[in-house]
């Protein structure tokens, strides 16, 4: 996927920073789903498992500048021709409701079995009901 991904951006003339989006079927076949000019919600995702700092680098293209020599060598040189990455990231949004009879908690308990790191942000929002 993400060497279909590369030669897309290549073949539109895309240089910054970008989402392109398959849908994956029982049988690993994947099909291209959209191409999003901008970063998804969801980036921290892929700087995680990269090493990248997307929204830095997707700045400075916009400004003018060129990406780092050492960033488009290690693309250059990876097979699919992308930002070199490994291992795994996931992401997960926990939405809680709390009844209008129920007392109200700033604080959010999450458990994270078996992981060497785990980061969260939390955000309490006092939203009047409809």
């Amino acid at each position: 996927m993400s060497d279909q991904a590369a030669q897309l951006a290549r073949a539109v003339g895309y240089s910054s920073a970008g989402t392109v989006e398959f849908l994956c079927d029982e049988k690993q076949n994947f099909y291209f789903l959209e191409m999003n000019t901008r970063l998804q919600v969801e980036h921290p995702v892929t700087e995680e498992v990269s090493g990248v700092d997307l929204v830095k680098h997707m700045l400075e293209v916009a400004a003018g500048h060129p990406l780092p020599k050492d960033l488009v060598d290690a693309c250059n040189n990876s097979p699919e021709g992308v930002v070199p990455y490994s291992g795994w990231s996931i992401e997960a949004r926990v939405y809680a409701e709390v009844r209008l009879d129920e007392e109200q908690s700033d604080e959010l308990t999450m458990l994270a079995l078996g992981t060497k790191s785990f980061r969260a942000r939390t955000s309490v929002q006092d939203t009047p009901p409809l």
